[in-house]
């Protein structure tokens, strides 16, 4: 074989753009930019980005006579009309082939899409190896537009799995053949030399050309014939006629048939061939598209036990019994119908199998028995089952339940049992939550050079189909170290010491790490989430070169109506970046003198960006937009729940929290404590807490709000501290709207010089010491607000500022509004505060209400204007300077001199 001309680059290129093929995207060049562009799989009639259609979008050099007859053959959509259109003498445009664009010029560039289908039909279509398959060394290469006969395919091949160029191309293929098909069309078997190089060959692939899996030789030449849709959820596949899919062979494939019959149903057809040849030609035409249908030629033995399974009926079972009795008045059709959407019967615990992991490996759907069972090993769910409990279920565990399902899970009606007291070594949850679905994230190279890749790795692409969620509904959770424990995928490191993938015979592997078959991945998640018809793909728009796709594992929890109680730390803990939604749960008697009842990111720090999977988490990570890995915030949805009898309520660190009309009450330390993240609190009543509420911002002042805070309608009462909030030097935003803070020894309690307060619209009352207290320069807004019969009204120290305007103070026993000085105050560096427009009620008992505004500042930077009281017109702030510190020294040297002269 001549290899000269690999050497030079361009006559590589000339020779695969003269076909209207370019090497595959997703190996050599520039992989995955973002396109706004996107067409329709031929197979599902989805739109996806053209960027992963197969074969995808090419473009071919011809003619301007050719061009002009090319024009002149297309419907009004651009499609070509006709069975092939010959271009160039070697490229055949098949039916519903999209011309895109015809550039104007002497030698013109056809853009053209043939029939294309997206990764996950892709997946569906190609034929891969068996288990049982012993020989796995031979491929099939079909073009669906090059004429392989004027196409060095092999060479093309070679290098598309080559991406850097070695020495070892006669190792690549050892033998080759050239198949004659119907119409002019050629195909190539290829046989290399292992196992590997068949899988390889089958992952890597060349645009244009489909790359298939070819079997040994039977004893019986039979192949199976049936429509690709027969994969598809509640897909409508035609009904085959032999003898046309007989000609159809003969026609397209070039194949002769000595026989044909009817297979396991009436979407499939059998025919034998007559020869090894016509054999091999005739699985040549797998995902050849033929009456609008994409059709797959696999051999029979293949076929077989996929056939059958379609076609067979779910045994009967306990449930379907029941069914049945309870259909008996209807008539069979609608009998029929009636079993028909109601599906698959489940499987009863114990009534048809005894064993709760036996169930789960027989049915989606479990039903268990009410009653006692114990679980010494605990259980572990691995796939998208339906555990249900019929009546009182109590499960007492050993071990944990550990869930790491790749498309969810669904827990109903349960009772779960675990130890109830802290004296046992053991440290795990009741139910431990490891996953709940899978993202892809494409990687690849920032460059590469002729020889290797150069730089780091980063992301380029990131698709997710669904968000399966851990559901538990109406269940009761008792004891262990934590109730639920949330484990996400964020910032998980390689194992240390784990042995490396060995370096298949091609170069470019050494280079891959990816593991994860793209276009299976999405056909899995297709035919699992039936709701969802489109993966969510983001794209960076940046270069890659040498990408490779990983996947990374996700965890959402959904809690809804369930009870939590006696766990000896956190009832529920969610970290590395779960995400958890509560609705309508109870919470009580959890934790010990230092825990929680929620904790939420707790154990995210900030060591995990030094993980090799922090580039994932840049800009890659649902929900992220583009935040990087040392601002990923974990979410969290709290919906009218309750809280009771706890040390603490909710931790959260790092979290975008959602907290909506939720019940707190006798938690002996912080009911709510939040670092760094969005919190947004809605009509929620804190009761009977040491302080309602604690926020803080971290030291990070490269983050443009460490903590954002946004409060409505919330009512914090008879606590001891309502709101402590206080920053470093990230900024702490604040706003609370219609929120009463009633009966509590100090209302709001507030420090730092980046802690910014806005209220409007709020009621602090019937505080025992002080309604709002601002101190260590922050600043503080209120509109329109009443400060009522509290020790003081508002304190605002030195250095700090306020802006208070339209709002009440009436019945406060100190002063209403008091800003107080400091002897060392520089008269040049004071900060501008206001009071105007506000009401002052008239006095009460006692000195109560009388207290209107006091300035102690020497700075003078407090405007007072439009304040009024009932009955006594406009109100005046009263003045009193603090004494400076040399007049302070001067005064005790004087009462000291004083002294002395009394004693003499």
């Amino acid at each position: 074989m001549d290899w000269s001309w690999l050497e030079d680059a361009e006559r590589v290129e000339e020779h695969l753009y003269a076909a209207g093929l370019r090497l595959h995207d997703k190996w050599i060049c520039s992989t995955l930019l973002r396109d706004e562009a996107s067409y329709s799989c031929v197979l599902c009639n989805l739109r996806w980005p053209q960027e992963l259609l197969w074969p995808g979008r090419m473009k071919l050099r011809t003619s301007k006579e050719e061009a002009d007859a090319l024009a002149g053959g297309l419907s009004l959509q651009g499609q070509v009309v006709a069975r092939y259109m010959l271009c160039s003498g070697r490229v055949r445009l098949p039916v519903n082939t999209l011309i895109l664009k015809i550039s104007d010029e002497l030698d013109p560039v056809i853009d053209f899409l043939p029939p294309s289908l997206c990764p996950a039909c892709s997946a569906t279509v190609q034929r891969k190896p068996h288990k049982e398959d012993q020989a796995i060394n031979s491929i099939l290469v079909r073009s669906s537009s090059a004429d392989l006969s004027n196409v060095p395919m092999r060479i093309a091949l070679d290098v598309a799995q080559n991406v850097f160029y070695g020495n070892d191309h006669e190792h690549m293929i050892v033998d080759e053949e050239m198949l004659q098909l119907g119409y002019g069309h050629m195909a190539l078997r290829l046989t290399v030399p292992s196992t590997a190089s068949v899988y390889s060959a089958l992952r890597l692939g060349l645009p244009g050309c489909s790359i298939d899996y070819l079997p040994s030789t039977p004893a019986r030449l039979t192949v199976t014939v049936y429509p690709a849709s027969v994969h598809l959820p509640h897909a409508n596949s035609p009904s085959l006629n032999p003898s046309e899919v007989a000609q159809w062979l003969s026609s397209v494939g070039n194949c002769h048939v000595a026989s044909y019959t009817s297979g396991c149903s009436a979407h499939a057809v059998v025919a034998e061939l007559a020869s090894v040849g016509c054999w091999h030609r005739a699985l040549a035409l797998n995902g050849e598209l033929w009456q609008r249908t994409v059709m797959i030629v696999s051999a029979t033995e293949n076929f077989e036990s996929h056939a059958c399974t379609l076609s067979s009926r779910p045994s009967t079972r306990r449930i379907m019994l029941y069914w049945l009795r309870a259909l008996s008045g209807l008539g069979v059709v609608a009998k029929r119908l009636v079993l028909a959407f109601l599906g698959d019967p489940p499987v009863m615990v114990p009534s048809d199998i005894g064993s709760l992991e036996d169930a789960m490996r027989v049915s989606r759907n479990v039903i268990i028995v009410g009653g006692h069972y114990t679980l010494p090993q605990g259980l572990k769910i691995r796939s998208p089952v339906n555990l249900i409990g019929d009546g009182q279920v109590f499960l007492h565990l050993g071990s944990p339940v550990q869930i790491r399902s790749e498309f969810g899970a669904e827990l109903r009606n349960l009772t779960f049992l675990g130890e109830q007291t802290g004296e046992s070594d053991n440290r795990s949850a009741v139910i431990a939550v490891q996953c709940s679905y899978l993202v892809a994230i494409g990687r690849g190279y920032r460059c590469y050079s002729d020889i290797t890749p150069v730089g780091g790795r980063r992301a380029f692409a990131c698709c997710s189909w669904g968000r399966p969620s851990i559901t538990l509904t109406n269940c009761t959770i008792r004891g262990g170290h934590h109730g639920v424990d949330l484990r996400g995928g964020c910032g998980v490191r390689p194992r240390m010491g784990k042995s490396r993938r060995p370096i298949l015979a091609f170069p470019a592997t050494q280079y891959l790490e990816d593991g994860l078959d793209l276009g299976a991945w999405l056909e899995r998640n297709r035919n699992q989430h039936q709701e969802v018809d489109m993966p969510s793909i983001e794209f960076s728009g940046k270069r890659a070169y040498v990408p490779g796709w990983k996947q990374h594992v996700m965890t959402f929890a959904q809690l809804i109506d369930c009870e939590i109680s006696n766990s000896v730390t956190e009832a529920i803990n969610a970290w590395r970046g779960a995400r958890l939604e509560m609705t309508r749960c109870w919470i009580h008697n959890c934790g010990n003198d230092w825990s929680s009842a929620i904790s939420l990111g707790r154990f995210m720090t900030s060591g995990f960006t030094r993980s090799q999977e922090s580039e994932l988490t840049k800009g890659f990570m649902p929900g992220s937009k583009g935040k990087s890995a040392g601002q990923y915030f974990l979410e969290a949805e709290l919906l009218r729940n309750t809280l009771r009898c706890c040390n603490a309520g909710v931790i959260c660190s790092r979290t975008n929290l959602l907290a909506r009309s939720n019940q707190v009450e006798h938690v002996k330390f912080g009911a709510f404590q939040i670092f760094n993240g969005k919190t947004i609190m809605e009509e929620n009543q804190i009761k009977q807490c040491a302080i309602a509420l604690t926020a803080r911002s971290g030291l990070s002042a490269a983050i443009s709000w460490a903590a954002k805070l946004e409060l409505r309608s919330n009512l914090l009462q008879m606590c001891e501290v309502g709101l402590r909030l206080s920053s470093a030097r990230a900024q702490l935003e604040v706003n609370l709207s219609q929120d009463s803070l009633i009966g509590l020894g100090d209302g709001i309690v507030i420090q730092g010089s980046t802690s910014n307060v806005e209220m409007e619209g709020c009621r602090i009352a019937d505080c025992k010491r002080m309604g709002i207290h601002a101190f260590k320069e922050s600043n503080v807004t209120l509109r329109q607000c009443q400060i009522l019969r509290n020790g003081r009204g508002v304190v605002i120290a030195s250095g700090s500022r306020a802006d208070i305007s339209r709002s009440s103070f009436e019945g406060n026993t100190g002063w209403a509004v008091r800003f107080e000085g400091h002897p060392d105050d520089d008269l040049s560096l004071g900060s501008t505060s206001s009071i105007v427009g506000n009401s002052f009620g008239c006095p009460e008992k006692g000195n109560a209400g009388r207290k209107r505004v006091r300035v102690d500042t020497r700075s003078e930077m407090v405007r007072c204007l439009a304040n009024s009281s009932p009955g006594e017109g406009l109100v005046e702030p009263e003045v009193k300077l603090q004494k400076t510190s040399h007049c302070a020294v001067l005064a005790d040297e004087m009462a000291q001199l004083s002294l002395q002269t009394e004693m003499l």
